[in-house]
């Protein structure tokens, strides 16, 4: 048996290396000239970056060789000119899909100060002013520290909301006085991070290959493999690490026995109602009335799809807003992976909310919903397949 996950990675920026230049008048290379990268510079004239190359002629002198090809971006970060840059990406983003932002990042040797928040922002809507005059917070940003001799990788994870097709570079909360933070950006991407799952699985049929497999990736297997999959001929939990470009994710999965007992979810799962830490719900007393699924309109699709195709990626109960409500997620153990007190919530597969996306399989929720003294409560299977 195998049990694989597939992606590919490409990078959303056109131009990532500003070296694509369009013909124009110019003897030296203009910003202006530079493909993709100046279609927005019209809406604010006064606070857009240069063209830098090794050698260029401005204020304070470009000083550093191109992380990629000849060409980088110079970008002001003081108070009094905060540069900024806005570029279309090749596509929208997709909600609940994680994206491996990095550039590279350097400071001219002028400075005494650097851009501490030098970073990226995604929207989308052209802004018309500087993150740091409009009070914008980077998605992904730099470390304080910049050394004028080399480029320092600035890279992190961002989860779409769903919609940015357009990318701003800044700096975002800058605290340069002049002499001024002078600032150096080569080489960015941003690439789209294939969901990384594995189903749990068991030795009934023989060893079990587990694969993850995705274009350009690198892998470290918890038993030391380094390859894109292992075969399994032992019971046990094997978790992975794939990294593509300057981001990781991890994944886990249990190979079983052949004879282990797996039972029907539902009964794993207490039949006392739903543990909440604020226990609103256990703890309402005289209900006087059970509504039925009819009466109280909610509506709980019984499969979901987060594959980041942007169909089909979220689950969450539909329904009124009432006074108290409470969502639980179980796996076949019996073990809570999700849990929402917002009937608004909508869940991407991740355990508990955190980076790790549990494996593909039936799982089971808990619902309970109060409006004064009426309650609405339901159990069943959802179904989760990339």
């Amino acid at each position: 048996m195998i049990w694989s996950s597939l992606g590919w990675a490409q990078n959303l920026i056109p131009n990532p290396s500003f070296e694509n230049m369009t013909p124009c008048d110019f003897i030296q290379p203009e910003l202006s000239c530079l493909q993709n990268w100046s279609d927005y510079l019209g809406l604010d004239p006064t606070n857009t970056p240069d063209l830098g190359y090794e050698g260029a002629v401005f204020f304070p002198p470009s000083t550093i060789d191109a992380y990629d090809g000849n060409q980088y971006l110079n970008m002001e970060c003081s108070t009094g000119n905060p540069e900024y840059i806005q570029i279309d990406m090749t596509q929208a983003m997709t909600a609940g899909t994680s994206y491996c932002v990095s550039f590279y990042a350097s400071v001219t040797q002028e400075s005494t100060e650097v851009a501490p928040s030098l970073g990226a922002y995604f929207t989308d809507a052209p802004i018309l002013d500087s993150p740091f005059e409009l009070g914008i917070e980077a998605s992904v940003q730099g470390p304080v520290d910049f050394d004028p001799t080399s480029w320092t990788l600035v890279s992190g994870t961002y989860v779409a909301q769903g919609g940015e097709n357009i990318m701003v570079l800044a700096g975002f909360e800058n605290t340069g006085t002049m002499p001024f933070p002078y600032m150096y950006i080569d080489m960015v991407s941003v690439v789209p991070m294939p969901v990384i799952s594995m189903l749990n699985a068991d030795l009934c049929d023989g060893p079990v290959v587990l694969d993850v497999f995705t274009a350009g990736a690198s892998y470290v297997w918890s038993n030391g493999a380094t390859s894109s999959s292992i075969e399994v001929n032992e019971p046990g939990v094997f978790s992975v690490i794939r990294t593509i470009g300057a981001c990781s994710q991890e994944s886990a999965a249990e190979v079983l026995d052949c004879e282990t007992d797996i039972t029907d979810p539902e009964d794993t799962v207490p039949n006392d109602t739903i543990i909440d830490p604020a226990d609103p719900i256990d703890s309402l007393n005289g209900i006087e009335n059970t509504l039925t699924e009819d009466e109280f309109n909610f509506y709980i699709p019984n499969a979901f799809t987060p594959d980041g195709d942007g169909i089909n990626d979220v689950f969450g109960v539909i329904g009124p807003v009432t006074d108290t409500y409470a969502l639980q997620i179980f796996n076949r153990w019996g073990q809570m992976v999700y849990q929402s007190t917002n009937i608004e919530d909508r869940w991407t597969g991740n355990h508990l909310g955190g980076a790790y996306y549990i494996p593909d399989g039936i799982y089971i929720y808990h619902v309970k919903a109060i409006e004064g003294k009426l309650v609405y409560e339901d159990r069943g299977h959802v179904l989760i397949m990339r």
